[in-house]
């Protein structure tokens, strides 16, 4: 995954690197080095946006079920 790729994700969450962090239980400064490319992205982190992004849409869904 492309730095500028996973910062648009995270932006499109509505999340803070510091929320993202904690979401994902890693430090702020970690999401930082990946955003600024002096840490390579893990493989996973896919995962986790989609699972995140998935989480959203059933939020909405739901808000706008109701």
């Amino acid at each position: 995954m492309e730095k500028e790729k996973l910062k648009q994700r995270r932006e499109n969450l509505g999340l803070t690197q510091a929320d993202f962090a904690k979401t994902i239980g890693v430090t702020a400064t970690t999401i930082s080095r990946y955003e600024t490319g002096l840490t390579t992205i893990p493989k996973y982190m896919e995962i986790i946006l989609e699972a995140l992004e998935i989480r959203q849409m059933k939020k909405l869904q739901k808000q706008h079920d109701e």
